[in-house]
């Protein structure tokens, strides 16, 4: 006598679905975790913000005499003129 135990697909079926979704939730639960620490990290940096326009530290000589004599502003004459328009910006 064989002895057969009663799978059916809807059986599998389930098995799959129910794993799926843990498997998903912890990847969310794990996500999210991470997601609260950067932006914890995100606040504090907020608190000492730091003006990449005025921030000439890694910059050469050359190159802050060459932004006076090009005539650089603070800020754009122009309102729809800004830093993050403009092609050639690299952010920070």
């Amino acid at each position: 006598m064989i002895c057969r135990r009663a799978y059916s697909r809807r059986k599998f079926i389930w098995k799959y679905v129910c794993a799926s979704t843990v498997f998903l939730c912890w990847g969310l639960v794990l996500d999210g975790c991470d997601r609260k620490k950067i932006i914890q990290e995100n606040k504090s940096d907020a608190a000492n913000p730091v003006d990449p326009c005025n921030d000439l530290s890694g910059m050469s000589k050359n190159d802050i005499d060459l932004r006076q004599k090009l005539g650089y502003v603070k800020e754009s004459p122009i309102p729809d003129n800004q830093c993050n328009n403009c092609n050639l910006y690299l952010p920070p």
